[in-house]
């Protein structure tokens, strides 16, 4: 990759941190509908910062499975953020968006075990640390509604397999984009977690929105940098 491409994908990183923070803004402000524009020009830089990595050097399989994983993260995202512009159809576009995520997860899981070398013990343990960690979390904070208690539950167990799987990954290869996956899966989950909390916990505060976003976005980079690795 060349300097002026390695400069663009800072840039992009940073103008993400500031349009989250713009989008964090306007949710407080109860903005909702510019909220939506925010948090979709946000996630358009992970966006290209995963197409420069993919298409600026020789395109795999794997790492077009991860930029497809990524843009069905936008949708997903968009469509979740319709929940505040339409309260009305609150669970639909929940389900909905969460659906494009959890379609993104099974390409990073098939990505990841396309590049080899799983190491099944790191991921086993990873799995079983997650799901137990998860699940103290989600009884601690009441966050699993009683209505989508069976799909936040399988939702979340998916999110800590891929998280698992990419610490597999890591332990069997040791590559920089390996980690940088694991780094991202970890985050993903914790954001994942955050997020079931502050919209169906008991006690939800705006902190946890911002943690939530800066997990997810910190999250959705990490991935989009591992392509350039992988």
């Amino acid at each position: 990759m060349s300097p002026e491409l390695i400069a663009l994908c800072f840039a992009l990183v940073f103008l993400c941190a500031g349009l989250a923070a713009l989008f964090l803004r306007a949710v407080y402000r109860k903005s909702f509908v510019e909220a939506l524009i925010l948090k979709g020009t946000a996630s358009a830089c992970f966006i290209a910062l995963g197409a420069i990595t993919a298409f600026s050097g020789e395109l795999s399989t794997t790492s077009m499975l991860v930029f497809i994983g990524l843009c069905l993260g936008i949708i997903g995202d968009e469509i979740i953020a319709l929940c505040q512009v339409l309260p009305k159809h609150d669970t639909l576009t929940f389900i909905g968006g969460g659906s494009f995520f959890l379609v993104g997860h099974v390409l990073y899981i098939v990505a990841l075990f396309m590049l080899g070398d799983i190491s099944w013990l790191a991921l086993i343990a990873a799995f079983l640390v997650a799901t137990t960690v998860s699940a103290a979390y989600t009884r601690r904070k009441g966050s699993l509604s009683p209505k989508m208690k069976t799909t936040l539950t399988l939702y979340l167990a998916a999110v800590a397999f891929m998280a698992a799987t990419a610490i597999g990954a890591f332990f069997g290869r040791f590559t920089l984009g390996a980690g940088l996956f694991a780094a991202g899966g970890l985050l993903f989950a914790a954001s994942d977690n955050i997020l079931f909390a502050y919209k169906y916990g008991e006690k939800p505060r705006f902190i946890q929105n911002i943690l939530l976003h800066v997990f997810y976005y910190a999250a959705q980079i990490l991935i989009a940098w591992s392509i350039a690795f992988i």
